[in-house]
């Protein structure tokens, strides 16, 4: 009968070893990305004055070439898509008579690169007209 002889310090060296793997995956995983992560999107923020459409504000951490906003009735109907410099967008008159009063809308704005490709977009803002 043969009889298996174990060294104690191969046996701590070989745990050693797969712990500091264990640790330098452990440490990856926590520091990888998500898969479908994508650049911090530009925050959209309603202002007081959302209601009336007078004014469209957003903060984005971003420095695109131009925006684009976008507006929908309650029942994802395109109203609207134009493109600005920046933050705050002034509708015209003309949008705001394709506006009822106490309808619900939905704005987001997206950042576009010099090429028009969307870098990031905001979460969609509801908000109810009042003139």
């Amino acid at each position: 009968m043969r009889v298996m002889q174990f060294s104690g310090i191969g046996v701590r060296a070989r745990y050693a070893a797969v712990a500091g793997v264990v640790v330098v995956l452990a440490m990856l995983w926590i520091t990888m990305p998500t898969v479908n992560e994508t650049q911090k999107s530009p925050q959209a923020v309603a202002s007081g004055v959302a209601a009336t459409a007078d004014e469209f504000k957003w903060e984005s951490p971003l420095q695109a070439a131009r925006n684009r906003i976008t507006l929908r009735d309650s029942k994802d109907v395109l109203i609207f898509t134009g493109e600005t410099g920046g933050s705050p967008f002034r509708p015209d008159a003309a949008l705001k008579s394709k506006l009822r009063t106490g309808e619900t809308y939905t704005w987001k704005v997206e950042s576009l690169d010099a090429s028009g490709s969307v870098i990031a977009q905001s979460v969609p803002v509801t908000f109810r007209y009042q003139p």
